[in-house]
């Protein structure tokens, strides 16, 4: 299927996401609820962390006047002027349909949709050392779409990912298989609330193979504590200095 401007002529469609996360704390969690004045205004680590999602399921349909199709048997095709014919041709199909008796038979029943790259994905993160080094693993399989029907298929990858982290910094190092079989080696850094990375931090510096390249910036300003909890943590911190200046108390919450 071909559509010369898929952002202009989309009809609709449906998506959804499915998944859960278990987690394993390091203290008692009964009626945990973090960062609340309901639990303390405290904080519990967890010592590890396993999820499991269904990404992208659903479908982008089409206005039916504005694409094209191709399904063709392409082994009997002449491709020796593709490459001149394909920059004078508004529509690339146009130079297989040419070639083909009927473009408008096929199996393909309903012809204006297209299904999403569903993918499932599974996810363990473990707590190795004083709930600041930490070490992940990420599964990633692509699912096969039904016959007869169009759409994209996700990338499978198998990502272990060993991450420092603080309040104040984060640094991950991401090695992932491509389709199971590609190595790549990325890099992550967080400093405060600003984090710049790459899942192929290797293709940009060494000259090797490149299976492709990405570069991703975000900023994200954290919240970790419900505005309730500022008198507490308040009314704790003046327990603990006293009116003197000096520690008073020595507890952990």
């Amino acid at each position: 299927m071909y559509t010369p401007k898929p952002y202009v002529n989309r009809r609709g469609g449906m998506g959804m996401d499915l998944g859960f996360t278990y987690q394993r704390m390091l203290r008692d969690s009964k009626a945990y609820l973090p960062h609340t004045s309901e639990s303390g205004c405290r904080y519990v680590p967890y010592k590890y962390r396993a999820g499991l999602s269904i990404i992208d399921i659903g479908n982008i349909k089409f206005n039916t006047d504005s694409i094209n199709f191709a399904g063709y048997d392409v082994s009997s095709f002449d491709f020796v002027n593709y490459n001149s014919a394909i920059k004078h041709s508004s529509n690339p199909l146009n130079l297989f349909a040419a070639q083909d008796f009927d473009v408008t038979k096929g199996h393909v029943k309903k012809t204006n949709k297209i299904k999403l790259p569903t993918f499932i994905c599974a996810q363990f993160d473990y707590n190795i050392w004083a709930s600041a080094l930490y070490i992940n693993a990420t599964i990633i399989q692509g699912t096969s779409h039904r016959m007869y029907t169009f759409g994209i298929r996700h990338p499978n990858s198998l990502t272990i990912t060993p991450r420092y982290e603080t309040k104040l910094i984060d640094v991950s190092i991401p090695i992932s298989f491509y389709e199971y079989k590609y190595t790549q080696l990325g890099l992550s850094v967080r400093i405060g609330p600003v984090t710049i990375g790459s899942d192929k931090f290797v293709g940009w510096i060494i000259n090797n193979d490149l299976y492709g390249g990405d570069i991703y910036f975000y900023t994200k300003i954290p919240i970790y504590y419900h505005p309730k909890c500022k008198t507490l943590l308040r009314k704790r911190d003046l327990a603990r200095k006293g009116k003197s200046g000096k520690s008073k108390i020595d507890c952990a919450f």
